[in-house]
């Protein structure tokens, strides 16, 4: 891979490079695996629809020229749609990457327009891992991992750029501490602490806009993908962990004691 320089402007700010995480890049592997035996299977049919029709022409006229030809025009087709999207999707994924620094982290897409963002900058993270299916057989694990800036509106990365469960470690560990000590200073202030459509308040807990009081919360749990909240009343309240930012530190500062 060659040597990322980013912008002398952002270097400063940003700080040293850590890691980059980036998808493979383009290479001769890609056409000799994948490019050159997609354009045989579309060639193939086209040339040999081709002789069908100069043959049908030539021999029988128009209408069987026609008819012989084109269902090898069509198969053609259908081997050239695929063969298009994945030669889309490869350019595009060679051409993205998520930049780590000391301060912050820049994300880069082909055709958009990059995106930098100091640690300080992020309010949150959430991670909601998941398995790609298909029909009954399980396949590869896939990590939908959303930043969420002080401002504009969240920030979803592509569940394809490799080893992302440690991209979302590396800022974890960058950006926890900080907010961390900042709902521990909001806590005692007596202020309400959001995250997400969940928040904590000296009263109770409010969950999707219900106020439930502490009194009536007889458990909370993280199982499957989603937090849990048993009722008193045996309602369960689920919420995706995949919506919460910073589901961790919900669930330290209510270990912690949030309640009076």
């Amino acid at each position: 891979m060659p040597a990322f320089k980013p912008h002398p402007t952002a270097a400063q700010k940003l700080g040293a490079l850590v890691t980059i995480y980036a998808d493979r890049p383009l290479s001769w592997r890609d056409f000799w695996t994948r490019f050159l035996p997609g354009t045989l299977l579309a060639v193939l049919p086209l040339a040999y629809g081709l002789w069908r029709t100069w043959y049908g022409r030539s021999h029988f006229g128009p209408a069987a020229a026609a008819a012989w030809g084109r269902p090898w025009f069509l198969l053609s087709a259908a081997a050239v749609a695929p063969l298009a999207w994945w030669a889309y999707r490869r350019v595009r994924c060679a051409g993205r990457r998520i930049i780590i620094y000391q301060n912050g982290i820049r994300i880069q897409e082909k055709g958009r327009r990059d995106r930098a963002f100091l640690w300080r900058d992020l309010s949150g993270i959430s991670v909601r891992q998941t398995r790609e299916r298909f029909l009954w057989i399980r396949m590869r694990e896939l990590y939908r991992v959303t930043l969420y800036p002080h401002i504009g509106p969240p920030v979803r990365l592509d569940p394809r750029i490799p080893n992302l469960a440690e991209l979302a470690a590396r800022v974890k560990g960058k950006i926890y501490p900080g907010l961390l000590k900042a709902f521990r200073s909001q806590r005692q202030a007596g202020r309400n602490l959001y995250f997400g459509p969940i928040s904590l308040t000296p009263s109770g807990l409010t969950l999707q806009g219900t106020a439930h009081p502490w009194a009536q919360v007889v458990r909370i749990d993280v199982r499957a993908g989603f937090l849990l909240v048993e009722l008193r009343d045996q309602r369960t309240q689920k919420v995706s962990v995949a919506e919460i930012p910073n589901i961790e530190l919900l669930i330290q500062l209510i270990q912690e004691g949030i309640t009076p």
